[in-house]
């Protein structure tokens, strides 16, 4: 893929986030993948990444945050979710249900479900 963000296929693997932020702020009626999201949201401010997902509204954008355990998921992140699917990750029960109760069931279930098995929960 070419990091040409003009291209209807790109990809941004330059680490520097306020450039990626304002490709991303160019982008209307697109699908945007943070892979390892977590990297990605330590990079930003908290208002900026929820200017840009509340936009979603208006630009016709679908965002996709892919994190690597749920405990790192923020929380003004979660809030504004409106779906989360979850596969197991090697999160601590506790640590689940302390910071999203509300997934400990479908975490509970996936320990015992082959491996790539997911759960697609509603959150709005």
């Amino acid at each position: 893929l070419s990091s040409d963000t003009t291209l209807d296929r790109s990809r941004h693997i330059e680490g520097d986030f306020d450039l990626l932020i304002e490709q991303v702020k160019t982008k209307e009626k697109s699908i945007v993948v943070f892979e390892d999201a977590t990297g990605f949201i330590a990079g930003i401010t908290p208002k900026v990444l929820k200017r840009i997902l509340t936009n979603k509204l208006f630009t016709g954008n679908m965002y996709v945050l892919l994190f690597h355990f749920i405990d790192s998921v923020p929380p003004q992140i979660m809030g504004l979710a409106d779906y989360v699917v979850l596969f197991a990750t090697n999160d601590e029960r506790y640590r689940v249900e302390r910071k999203y109760p509300r997934l400990v069931p479908y975490f509970d279930k996936l320990q015992t479900k082959p491996l790539g098995t997911n759960f697609k929960i509603k959150m709005t």
